[in-house]
């Protein structure tokens, strides 16, 4: 009996294969929603877990070493840097990064994440540092600092 129901299966979708290319591509769908809607949850919640995502993807492309783990990844409450509260951008807001988002920092670019080599700072702290030398960011401060009058506003 039981072969006599797979053949009757096989010659059906045989038979009806529109159908269930139909039926596929709508589970596929609604199941990736489903997915997507629980990853972004998660991720939400586990902010090391995200960044652990965002790096492995960034290391293959790039092609530079990637040995970290999520334990080695610590997300502060406040950016190291410039002291602005990090906040991750949330569901129903503006896309992509925001100046206080948090952004992984790669210390000496060159040798990858690796433990000790990477720190989670605001996105704008990253952006400051990610074309500019040390000597850069410096001349640039000192600049503005004159320009103001020396005054730290």
């Amino acid at each position: 009996m039981t072969t006599n129901r797979v053949d009757y299966n096989r010659a059906w979708r045989a038979a009806n294969l529109d159908k269930v290319r139909a039926y596929a591509k709508r589970s596929r769908v609604k199941n990736a929603d489903r997915c997507r809607i629980y990853n972004q949850g998660y991720y939400l919640r586990n902010s090391e877990m995200w960044i652990l995502t965002n790096i492995r993807t960034r290391a293959k492309v790039k092609g530079i070493p990637r040995t970290i783990i999520a334990a080695d990844i610590k997300v502060p409450e406040v950016c190291p840097v410039l002291g602005i509260r990090l906040e991750r951008n949330r569901l129903g807001r503006q896309a992509g990064p925001r100046p206080n988002s948090p952004a992984v920092d790669r210390i000496r670019p060159e040798l990858g994440y690796v433990p000790g080599n990477v720190l989670v700072v605001s996105h704008l702290a990253n952006c400051i540092k990610q074309n500019a030398t040390p000597a850069q960011i410096r001349a640039v401060a000192d600049f503005y600092a004159q320009l103001l009058g020396g005054s730290n506003a």
